[in-house]
């Protein structure tokens, strides 16, 4: 018959012509009470024909000159009756049908019933009950089915119930042995057969057609057709529905036009479900057209599910879900040269060894349209045209080699053009062969190894929403090849990006990257990329380069390369792109396109030593720590230094600066204290007591007498900023008292006090305050013009700090609290000269300061410091002139008093500390310095209001290397 063989070289069904029925021929007897038939069968009779029945399922019936009528229920006798013959033969030559009734509720049942009309009036069958053969039956009333109705012509008729095989045979067999007439079938019952085949059909060149319409049909027997419909007609066509389930052994649903001259058409339509080894095979040998459509799921075992052929005119499939476990699921195929008939299938979900294989032997075109997933061992879809002829395929579903790989075969065609649509998931590779072919991607394809591309001008166009992706395993490092491509045109996501660089696509096509596209590679810190290797040119035209990194290193990384030529530039490059620590570019030369890398560590985007050092500690984090990803995201070199300089905790640097710095409050007091007790130039009218004879008394500060002092203080200043650390603010007040005598021509002493500091640090956003406490000896003595003053003195103080971090990404909010100690020891020497009434001292002071801080670690997040103790040291010398005059003011006495120094610091005149984030590297961080060369000034007006009290104010400056600190004291005493 030529239709295809699967591979196990099976077909559904022996689809040669069966001969007509050879019924016995009897007379007919025409007496009622003679005439016994089974199971309430009602026969009408007439002339010319035979009925023919089995000896078991007798019934009562009535039998008139032309009808036999029979309604009683169904009764199954075991034996014959002594004068009943094993069949019924009517027969009579005129041309009247035959009309069989079975009444409702009644059911044949025994050794089956046959019926045949040997003259051309046809016979016609009203089945309203059941007709049946019982287990272990077999049909023996002339035919070899549960119902085998023949006719030699005129029309065959069936309308009705059950028919149901339990036996042997067939459930029914229906033949045309001659003439002219039609078979018109139409079951609403379901027929069953045990063990052959449900039913079959067949007829004769001169019939005019054949209409089969069932329920559900089951014929479970190895090699047995559910429905299986024959036609030796040169002008009938088939029309074939099942309207139930049908299960089968072999085919599920049979229909041939054996006769090459045949003009007919095959028509099958299954709206039930078929589960069958082969389910639908309809195959047209004349002139006519094949038609089969499904609504239910068909599955097969080792057939087609859905074989459909033609021998010159159009085959047209319309499936839903189709299922073959060992063989293509759907075959349509035209196989006439000269036929024009076009080849289209519709299809849903489809698995086979090959989904859907079609053939156009003739000049028709090849159409195959899917809804849903097409998959197969070999290939998804296979198409074969003839001499160029067009083959479409649209695709809205998943497509797939059940691989369910890139580089397994998808689609395959050959001696057509070739045009594809996909609007679904394309997975795979494509073989199209022979002429000029064009696949736009409209979704999604995803593909590997090498696609091949025939004869003629080849196209891929990957539209504006769609995505082609050419590596999809990040584990290996994947070829993709075009083989025989003439253009790959790219309006949407080209990609290569699936977690692993290394990849490569290769074509010898034209290239062109369209403005909105994307281009998408991975790369990684071997210096490894994907890349587009094409051996034509490459036209880019504002398309966007997305980059994704496993890793990165700097260098040069080479994306596309064009052998005949690259012109244009990518609009932009995303995924990867430029920040602190990182600059990506693209770069272009004549045939190539690169990604350029400079990355950069925490510690290279610093300008100034605390950034530096603040960035290595950051950078000794490593990655997942908050701090260095934070850091790490910055986008600007610019934000990198400011978060360094927030983070770096300059603040307490600086503080330490200042504890050196405000050590001069307790070496000022002693010093000016010593030369009031000695009535030096330029000495402030401290308010001084000592005991008298009625207690403390207020006394001169010159005096001889054990005396008790106190001096109130305050001070202001600002550090400028020296480009390193941030401008740093200041404020002191405090109390300062103490007691001395007289000791051999030497005045020495004690002092205490408190003062209390406040500072920030506002551009790191950092403050502060201390608490001090202090305590020192001090001693002094003249030698005629020459002054002695020296000192000691240490003190205690206790700081507390608050400062926030806040960048993009990261946040933090910080304070600590820790103490420090000040030991200084200083001295001064100086030469009185007078001048009329001005007098003069120039002097030389000599101060060697300590400032001891202790370790703490701060309370806070992420970016809370640890600092070990440390010391920082440093010395002053001061080389000044003092000078005072007395004169007399509306009555008063008063002094005016000044002094004019120069002030240079050795040694440790820039405060460090060393800081580590939790679990970093240390680093070290500078405050602001100590000004190394400084003016000092200082003006004062002493007045002696009465006899008994005295007022001094003065103001004190220091100036110098951006640094400014400003005082103002006031001394009152008052005697009582």
């Amino acid at each position: 018959m030529g239709r295809v063989q699967d591979s196990a070289g099976l077909r559904p069904s022996d689809l040669s012509q069966t001969p007509p029925n050879s019924a016995r021929q009897s007379n007919l007897r025409s007496q009622a009470s003679q005439l016994a038939l089974r199971s309430a069968i009602g026969i009408a009779a007439a002339a010319g024909v035979s009925l023919l029945a089995s000896g078991q399922a007798w019934a009562d019936c009535l039998v008139g000159a032309v009808t036999v009528q029979c309604d009683t229920t169904s009764t199954t006798d075991t034996t014959f009756p002594a004068d009943a013959p094993n069949d019924r033969n009517y027969q009579n030559l005129l041309p009247t049908p035959v009309i069989v009734t079975v009444d409702p509720g009644t059911t044949v049942s025994g050794y089956g019933l046959a019926v045949s009309n040997a003259d051309t009036g046809g016979v016609t069958v009203t089945n309203n009950g059941t007709i049946s053969v019982d287990a272990g039956n077999t049909p023996t009333a002339g035919g070899t089915a549960a119902l085998s109705v023949s006719a030699a012509g005129g029309a065959i008729t069936y309308t009705g119930g059950n028919i149901i095989n339990h036996g042997a045979g067939n459930a029914f067999d229906v033949t045309q042995t001659g003439g002219v007439g039609s078979i018109d079938i139409n079951v609403s019952g379901n027929i069953f057969s045990a063990a052959g085949e449900g039913i079959t059909v067949r007829d004769v060149a001169t019939s005019t057609g054949i209409s089969v319409t069932t329920n559900a049909v089951t014929a479970l027997t190895a090699g047995k057709d559910a429905i299986d419909v024959q036609t030796q007609s040169l002008t009938g066509n088939i029309t074939e529905v099942a309207n139930g389930d049908i299960k089968a052994g072999n085919a599920g649903m049979v229909a041939a036009i054996l006769n090459a001259s045949g003009t007919g058409n095959i028509d099958v339509t299954a709206n039930g479900s078929i589960d069958a080894r082969f389910g639908i095979d309809a195959e047209n040998f004349g002139s006519g057209s094949t038609t089969v459509t499904t609504v239910g799921p068909v599955t097969a075992t080792s057939g087609n599910g859905i074989y459909a052929q033609s021998a010159g005119a159009a085959v047209t499939v319309t499936a839903g879900d189709v299922t073959s476990t060992g063989n293509t699921a759907i075959i349509a195929q035209q196989t006439k040269a000269a036929g024009s008939g076009a080849v289209n299938v519709t299809a849903g979900n489809v698995s086979g060894t090959t989904g859907i294989r079609t053939l156009n032997n003739g000049t028709g075109a090849i159409g195959i349209i899917t809804n849903g997933t097409v998959e197969g061992d070999i290939a998804a879809i296979s198409a074969q045209s003839n001499s160029g002829n067009a083959i479409g395929i649209t695709l809205s579903g998943a497509t797939h080699n059940t691989a369910l790989t890139a580089a397994a075969l998808a689609i395959t065609t050959s001696d057509g053009a070739t045009t594809i649509l996909n609007g679904g998931a394309l997975t795979g590779r494509v073989e199209l062969g022979g002429y000029a072919d064009l696949l736009t991607n409209h979704a999604t394809w995803t593909t590997g190894g090498t696609s091949l591309f025939g004869a003629g001008i080849d196209t891929v166009t990957n539209t504006a929403a769609a995505s082609l992706r050419t590596a999809s395993n990040g584990a290996t490092q994947e070829t993709t090849t075009f083989s025989g491509l003439e253009l790959l045109s790219n309006a949407g996501r080209l990609t290569m990006q699936d977690g692993g660089a290394g990849d490569r696509t290769e074509l010898a096509a034209t290239v062109a990257l369209a403005a909105g596209s994307t281009y998408a590679v991975d790369i990684n810190a071997a210096l490894q990329s994907d890349l587009l290797h094409t051996t034509g040119t490459a036209t880019i035209t504002g398309s966007t380069l997305a980059v994704t990194a496993q890793g990165i290193t700097a260098g040069r990384y080479t994306v596309l390369t064009a052998d005949l030529g690259l012109t244009g530039e990518f609009a932009s490059v995303t995924g990867i792109t430029s920040t602190a620590f990182l600059s990506v570019t693209d770069a272009y030369d004549l045939n190539n396109a690169y990604l350029d890398v400079l990355v950069y560590g925490f510690t290279d985007i610093g300008l100034t030593p605390n950034q530096i050092a603040t960035g290595g500690g950051a950078e000794s984090l490593g990655a997942g720590n908050p701090i260095h990803d934070a850091l790490l995201a910055l986008p600007t070199a610019a934000s990198a230094r400011a978060a360094f300089d927030q983070l770096s905790g300059e603040v307490h640097a600086s503080a330490k600066g200042m504890l050196v710095e405000d050590s001069r409050f307790v070496r000022d007091a002693v010093t000016n204290r010593i030369m009031s007790a000695f009535g030096d130039v330029g000495a402030a009218a401290l308010p001084v007591m000592a005991y008298g004879e009625g207690g403390p008394e207020m006394v001169a500060a010159d005096t001889d007498r054990f005396a008790v002092w106190g001096q109130a203080f305050g001070s202001w200043g600002n550090t400028d900023g020296d480009g390193n650390a941030a401008a740093f603010d200041r404020s002191t007040g405090g109390l300062l008292a103490g007691a001395d005598t007289l000791v051999g021509g030497w005045r020495v002493g004690l002092l205490g006090g408190y003062s209390h500091s406040s500072f920030d640090a506002d551009d790191r956003n950092s403050s502060g305050k201390s608490d001090n406490y202090h305590l020192g000896l001090y001693g002094g003595t003249n030698w005629g013009a020459i002054a002695f003053r020296t000192g000691a003195a240490y003190s205690w103080s206790s700081l507390s700090t608050k400062r926030s971090v806040a960048f993009n990404g990261f946040t933090d909010g910080l304070s600590a609290d820790y103490d420090a100690g000040t030991a200084q020891m200083f001295g001064e020497l100086a030469y009185r000269a007078d001048a009329g009434q001005f007098k003069f001292e120039p002097f030389a002071n000599l101060a060697y300061v300590s400032v001891h801080t202790d370790g703490f670690t701060e309370d806070g997040g992420d970016a809370a410091l640890t600092s070990a103790g440390s010391n920082d040291d440093a010395t002053f010398t001061t080389l000044g002139l003092r000078g005072s005059t007395d004169f007399a003011l509306g009555g008063m006495n008063a002094t005016a008093r000044g002094m004019l120094g120069w002030r240079h610091a050795f040694g440790d005149v820039t405060p460090t500390s060393s800081f580590a984030f939790a679990g970093g590297d240390q680093f070290s961080i500078a405050g602001v310095p100590i000004a190394r060369d400084a003016a000092v000034i200082e003006a004062g007006l002493d007045f002696n209001m009465s006899a008994n009290a005295t007022l001094g104010v003065s103001y004190s400056g220091q100036f110098g290397g951006g640094t400014v600190d400003q005082g103002a004291k006031v001394d009152l005493g008052i005697k009582f």
